[in-house]
């Protein structure tokens, strides 16, 4: 019996971390013999990298598997992994020459990918979501539900729709409910846009409300002045809204009469004064000043902002009434909020009678559920069971987008691992990046990282040498993180955030190679909307690197799609070709694409009649037709897409279509031609 190093990795984008992944689960199944595979489950928060984990994995053993060379070069790199070198540790450092000699070589590599190919469906590589969803199919009992199964996004959200609809029936008939359904839902819109479409705003809202109700169901944290930290001198009752207005009309009286400031904006900064003014009439109604300029645009404006901007209108009256106001904004919002509890407790009882009660879920339906305490002792005891398997060997991926009810589900399996197991039976392995944390927004929590290695006693280990980018673009993001070094006199906090910054440095074959990254602030212009800016930076950036002339493709990340719109009409308008990725979905982006999609569903689904009949009548018709001599029946499809594999099957495609004299790229070419035609004739 051996002991297994647990492990915590911070390994920064580009650093070869799947590819310690792939070699970590390759020793763990050299160290078993490649017994018992399925104990083995590396997590992850995509389909995307469960898949690149997967197909690295086979890729890896396949090659040592292959020849004495790919046998020694992955001899290596396990051994590597598995003793360690001075410094990093490795899963086994008590492993002896003797036991390379033994395990690692190309014999033993066949008989493990022999293993992995015959236990492929048992193979535990998952997103979370997927784990979750298979311990709670089997743990209906404890979790009180009559059944289980996961609802599509489209179903789930007319559920939704058909709930929010019998809210607002219920509503309609009490004079209280509607005013406080009309609160929570129709006042105060964002924008024109969101006024204009109700029923979506409406929805956004909803989903807001009910995933912060499901977080906090408690009513006494809704509007609770005290949990929100107010004491009663700081909310004392707003003066009766009839002095109110008498004031604001006096006020508005007195800036009136005043003469404008001296200069050439004198009269306009009157008038938007006075528009201010006028904005407070909204309150009983949408809560906020909000007015519109001269050009019809709305504008919000803060009270800072706006003792800023009318600081030779202010007054101690204004300043008194902008103090009342505040008041009754806050005592409003608070009333508001206990009110929208009032009605999400209604619409949950409606949504779980069409969805959850009938054993319908959605993923972070799930996680809720587990996370609650669910997952008790007696549970986990029965788990193994129930599953058909106990997982001995944990690898976690992208662990710093895990959320604190997430952790509450893996922990006390994890926990076993670090108290009751010993030797070799188990081992836990943490991979992750603050840097990269970027699913904050669904509760993930970057701090669990910072505290798993002291929770689980994990010995921790760095990688910041890039396979992927050039040191400019390094040169740039250790600028930007390493706060000891750049910014050393800014918060605490900010240098607390990425702990001791190691410096990255780009991989030795990468080294010499041309690059450059900077940041570039758009200019102030009047007579030029932001975007505009951009746009003309953006053309200016792709002139001077060549990139049209060079034929090379080049990214623009924005933060909305209508930014995005707007910046690909921009740049298309000034003769620069440009696309939104968002409106091209991969695979259905072409008549070829869509066809090939659609027999490789019939080469799955057989009996899916709508996939059939496409592809029937699809270019494609001759080569799944058994009489014609470029076809083959679906029988002879499938058996070489599971002897050979996806590729061998495009390939063999592209050689029948040769046969009736079409080659893919011309075939591709011909139908975007005729689609051109379809648009230009209409």
């Amino acid at each position: 019996m051996f002991s297994l190093t647990n492990m915590l990795i911070s390994a920064s984008a580009g650093t070869g971390k799947t590819y310690q992944l792939s070699l970590r689960f390759l020793g763990l199944l050299a160290l078993n013999h490649g017994s018992h595979p399925e104990r083995l489950i590396a997590i992850t928060f995509t389909r995307k990298a469960a898949g690149e984990f997967k197909d690295r994995i086979l890729t890896d053993l396949a090659a040592g598997a292959t020849d004495e060379e790919g046998a020694q070069r992955l001899k290596e790199q396990l051994w590597t992994v598995i003793k360690g070198t001075p410094g990093e540790p490795g899963i086994w450092p008590g492993a002896t020459e003797a036991w390379k000699a033994e395990n690692l070589h190309r014999e033993r590599f066949r008989h493990l990918l022999h293993i992995l190919v015959q236990n492929l469906a048992r193979l535990n590589l998952c997103t979370i979501d997927s784990l979750f969803a298979q311990i709670a199919s089997t743990s209906t009992f404890e979790l009180g539900v009559s059944g289980f199964s996961m609802i599509d996004t489209t179903a789930e959200k007319l559920a939704r729709r058909e709930a929010l609809l019998s809210l607002y029936r219920e509503c309609s008939v009490n004079r209280e409910r509607r005013r406080n359904f009309e609160d929570a839902f129709l006042s105060g819109a964002d924008s024109d846009a969101e006024a204009a479409d109700a029923e979506d705003s409406m929805m956004r809202r909803l989903n807001t409300y009910h995933e912060l109700f499901l977080d906090e169901p408690d009513a006494g944290t809704w509007g609770n002045p005290v949990a929100l930290g107010f004491t009663p001198e700081e909310l004392p009752p707003p003066v009766p809204l009839e002095q109110f207005d008498a004031v604001l009309h006096a006020v508005a009286f007195q800036a009136q009469q005043a003469p404008a400031p001296e200069g050439k904006n004198g009269s306009k900064s009157k008038e938007l004064f006075l528009r201010f003014l006028n904005g407070f009439s909204q309150y009983a109604r949408l809560g906020r000043v909000r007015f519109r300029t001269d050009g019809g645009s709305s504008w919000n404006i803060t009270v800072e902002e706006a003792r800023e901007k009318f600081k030779d209108f202010w007054s101690p009256p204004l300043e008194e009434l902008i103090q009342s106001w505040l008041r009754m904004e806050v005592l409003q919002a608070l009333r508001r909020t206990r009110a929208t509890h009032g009605l999400m407790l209604l619409f949950e009882g409606k949504y779980s009678s069409l969805v959850r009660n009938k054993g319908r879920f959605l993923f972070h339906d799930v996680t809720r559920m587990l996370g609650g305490g669910a997952v008790t002792p007696e549970l986990k005891r029965d788990l193994q069971y129930r599953m058909y398997c106990r997982y001995d060997h944990w690898m976690l991926d992208e662990f710093q987008d895990t959320s604190q009810s997430q952790w509450r589900v893996i922990k006390p399996f994890l926990d076993d691992l670090t108290e009751s197991k010993a030797g070799s039976e188990g081992s836990i392995f943490v991979v992750g990046d603050i840097k990269q944390s970027v699913y904050q927004w669904r509760g993930g929590d970057p701090e669990l990282f910072r505290s798993v290695s002291t929770q689980l006693q994990l010995e921790e280990r760095g990688m910041s040498t890039s396979y992927r980018s050039v040191q400019p673009v390094l040169d740039l993001v250790n600028d930007i993180c390493d706060y000891a070094r750049t910014a050393p006199d800014c918060e605490p906090a900010a240098l607390e955030q990425w702990g001791e910054y190691p410096e990255h440095r780009c991989a030795p074959h990468l080294e010499g190679r041309s690059g450059v990254s900077q940041i570039w602030q758009t200019p102030k212009a009047e007579a030029s909307t932001a975007n505009d800016l951009v746009c003309q930076a953006a053309a200016d950036i792709l002139e001077r690197t060549g990139a049209l002339r060079r034929g090379l493709e080049t990214a623009i990340l924005v933060s909305t799609k209508n930014q995005a719109l707007a910046i690909k009409t921009w740049l298309t308008d000034h003769g620069v070709p440009a696309e939104v990725c968002d409106d091209v979905p991969v695979g259905v982006d072409s008549p070829l694409g869509k066809n090939l999609l659609y027999f490789f569903r019939w080469l799955l689904m057989p009996g899916d009649p709508f996939a059939a009949g496409l592809l029937i009548h699809s270019p494609l018709r001759p080569l799944v037709t058994p009489e014609r001599p470029e076809g083959m029946d679906w029988k002879a499809w499938r058996l070489l897409l599971e002897r050979d594999g996806y590729a061998a099957v495009m390939e063999e495609l592209e050689r029948r279509l040769a046969r009736t004299g079409t080659r893919l790229d011309g075939y591709f070419c011909g139908r975007r031609a005729a689609r051109a035609g379809v648009l230009l004739q209409a």
